[in-house]
């Protein structure tokens, strides 16, 4: 059977056996000096999730099969889904059993593109500054990955107050969408040349990692 793109959570970020991973925003800002020694600067594109991952060191035999599955991807040909294992959940929630199967949904977006409210959200949920959270807006589909900065206790109907988040919201995201807390996951592709398969020796394997970024149709 074919392989199908993206590959999910479980299909790959869960199969890989990160050691480590450093996720951050990245973007691209025009930066011009003024006569007074002031900067000025505008933002020309949206930031993007980037993350640099480590592999376990592992038996040789099993890295060989994950090799293969990320060869698979075609370099940057076609996509997969990648969470960081240390923010899998809200710092609040460290197993997610206070969520347990919550069906959260954005509730209102503010206008400033960087306030949103939940809802569905279990009664006195505590969202605290450096939790992730992800949705799916727009057509084609796209998918957003924010961090909290400003958190908040959720009311006794479920609802959280004004939560801040970065990076900023994209056109297109709408109340009613569905929110994930638990493995919150971006939309990525392996940036080009920076797969390496490590260091193969007595059935040892040592070094493997990617780099890879956000996708943004």
């Amino acid at each position: 059977m074919a392989l199908s793109f993206p590959y999910t959570v479980p299909q790959f970020a869960d199969v890989i056996r990160m050691s480590s991973i450093v996720p951050r925003l990245v973007g691209e800002q025009q930066v011009s000096g003024m006569s007074g020694g002031n900067l000025l600067v505008a933002d020309l594109a949206p930031k993007r999730w980037e993350f640099e991952v480590t592999l376990i060191t592992m038996e040789s035999d099993v890295a060989r099969g994950i090799q293969a599955l990320i060869e698979a991807l075609d370099e940057s040909m076609n996509d997969f889904e990648m969470y960081d294992p240390s923010a899998a959940y809200p710092i609040a929630d460290r197993d997610g059993s206070v969520l347990g199967s919550s069906a959260v949904k954005i509730n209102t977006l503010n206008g400033n593109n960087k306030e949103l409210t939940l809802k569905d959200l279990p009664p006195a949920y505590v969202l605290t500054g450096g939790d992730l959270l992800h949705f799916d807006f727009g057509s084609p589909a796209n998918r957003a990955l924010h961090r909290v900065v400003v958190g908040g206790t959720a009311n006794g109907s479920g609802v959280s107050p004004s939560l801040e988040v970065r990076p900023h919201i994209l056109p297109g995201a709408a109340a009613n969408a569905a929110v994930t807390l638990i493995k919150p996951a971006a939309r990525v592709k392996m940036i080009p040349n920076s797969f390496s398969p490590g260091v193969r020796k007595q059935h040892i394997t040592t070094g493997m990692g990617f780099k890879c970024r956000q996708v943004i149709l």
